[in-house]
């Protein structure tokens, strides 16, 4: 897609032009059928933004790790605990292997599954890992609207037209949301919510 080919550098060009490329992208995202592709570019825009720190994967994080997104080093990482909530960091990590983390913790299970395959050796795969365990227990306290808002986080940090680059990306975010939280509920078999109810600034998301 242009739209990628050129993101690389409209970040560091005028900030039109970067509200632009997120127009295009918003686009090409149709809210009631989102495709693992479209996942795969939404990190892709994430991956050229500025400021994505490096972080290890510790003991505490994985004690409350909900799900792992990973492409390459870009990481989405989601917890959930009761005392805060659901929260969405996008981190530079290490490979993540299931088989790893349960070697950390026998007593919790966690699967991996391919959501986009690479198409050759220049890409990396998209794969999620679930806390199985975690998601099993904590399922009615996640729902869409919470991770597309956690989702939108470094979005909204870019300087000066952060609010504005939100605000166009908010919908296409939400649906990728529901398609993440579908993907967990799968791969924990159990179902997470998906409230539907206004989103801010103003309109209802698509089903």
């Amino acid at each position: 897609m242009a739209f990628f080919k050129n993101l690389g550098g409209l970040i560091q060009a005028p900030f039109t032009g970067l509200f632009n490329a997120a127009s295009g992208f918003a686009l090409t995202v149709a809210a009631a059928a989102v495709s693992a592709t479209d996942v795969r570019n939404f990190f892709k825009l994430i991956d050229m933004l500025p400021g994505i720190p490096d972080r290890a994967l510790d003991d505490e994080l994985l004690g409350k790790s909900l799900a792992f997104l990973q492409m390459g080093r870009t990481t989405c990482v989601l917890t959930f605990d009761a005392a805060d909530g659901l929260a969405a960091e996008f981190v530079r990590m290490d490979k993540i292997e299931s088989a790893a983390l349960a070697a950390r913790t026998p007593e919790t299970a966690f699967s991996d599954s391919v959501i986009s395959a690479a198409a050759d050796e220049s890409e990396d795969s998209l794969i999620l890992i679930v806390n199985k365990t975690n998601a099993g227990n904590n399922q009615t306290g996640i729902t869409a609207d919470l991770l597309a808002n956690a989702l939108l986080i470094p979005i909204e940090n870019v300087p000066a037209i952060g609010g504005m680059l939100a605000d166009t990306l908010r919908r296409p975010v939400r649906a990728i949301a529901t398609f993440i939280l579908d993907a967990i509920g799968t791969a924990a078999g159990t179902t997470v919510n998906v409230v539907r109810k206004n989103l801010p600034g103003g309109g209802t998301p698509a089903p």
